[in-house]
């Protein structure tokens, strides 16, 4: 698969901490959508959680062979029988005309992640679901980073993790290359952390201003590199082989255009990361 994956949370109300637009029009939605395929990527972000996203999706009648990571809370499918959490994915499929997602990744999985059958009950869940033909990779999407051996004895597919330029947490000790070891496939997102590592620093909230030295950093090497912040961003995370696909946002089909582009581009970008959790960690925000 290509490495850029379309996040459509932006497609939902009030998404994003940098996001002036408090809904995004159906007709930029459109055009999102028809730009990506043109482009020849068909890689989708969705899910159920991301109020109006399905139904926006589906009205840009375009959606004939897009491939999906669907994302789904964990309760609404550990709590029912097996035939329940079939019939639960058999609805979003219906809406998305899909028979099946190229993988479902599970969100709030820390709630479950210390019950004595978690892993029973990720094997089952996992065997019913494939069994089913209903999806053919089952993973996690979660802001922990679990231990590897943890990863294993759920034998997951796949796992989703946030990655970017200040946060560095997936690369230290080699936590990506175990999981690429461990056959895990590796997804990223909050590459631009909401957009916030894009915006001239004077334009953020005041909540960022006690990390004013974090944001020159970021700008003087752009300026001293004579590169945009767009490139940086995509640069150094597409940089790391082990990662299968990098989620992206856009609110404008010229938003998306400009991340295609910087994907291209080869620039070997080197930036030592940001250690201070509460502003690498969008929930502590």
């Amino acid at each position: 698969m290509s490495k850029l994956v379309l996040g459509t949370a932006q497609f939902s109300p009030n998404y994003g901490i940098t996001n002036r637009i408090k809904l995004l029009r159906q007709k930029s939605v459109n055009n999102i959508i028809d730009l990506y395929k043109k482009k020849n990527f068909n890689f989708i972000e969705i899910s159920a959680s991301y109020k109006n996203a399905i139904d926006k999706l589906i009205k840009t009648k375009n959606t004939k062979n897009l491939k999906y990571i669907f994302k789904i809370n964990f309760a609404s499918l550990i709590e029912k029988n097996s035939s329940k959490q079939i019939r639960s994915i058999k609805k979003y499929q219906k809406k998305l005309k899909v028979k099946s997602f190229d993988y479902l990744l599970i969100q709030n999985f820390k709630k479950y992640s210390k019950e004595k059958n978690i892993f029973n009950e990720i094997k089952k869940l996992s065997k019913n679901l494939k069994s089913s033909g209903l999806i053919k990779n089952l993973g996690i999407s979660t802001y922990k980073f679990y231990n590897i051996n943890f990863l294993k004895k759920l034998k997951i597919d796949s796992v989703q993790l946030p990655f970017s330029i200040f946060d560095q947490r997936l690369i230290k000790k080699n936590y990506h290359k175990n999981l690429k070891k461990n056959k895990i496939k590796i997804f990223v997102r909050s590459i631009f952390l909401q957009g916030i590592l894009l915006e001239n620093f004077n334009d953020l909230k005041s909540k960022f201003y006690n990390y004013k030295k974090h944001f020159l950093r970021l700008e003087s090497f752009c300026e001293k590199k004579k590169l945009s912040k767009i490139d940086t961003c995509i640069c150094f995370v597409k940089k790391f082989k082990e990662i299968e696909g990098i989620v992206i946002g856009a609110l404008n089909a010229d938003q998306l255009n400009q991340s295609i582009k910087s994907s291209k581009k080869r620039i070997l970008i080197n930036f030592k990361p940001v250690n201070n959790n509460k502003l690498i960690n969008v929930l502590l925000w």
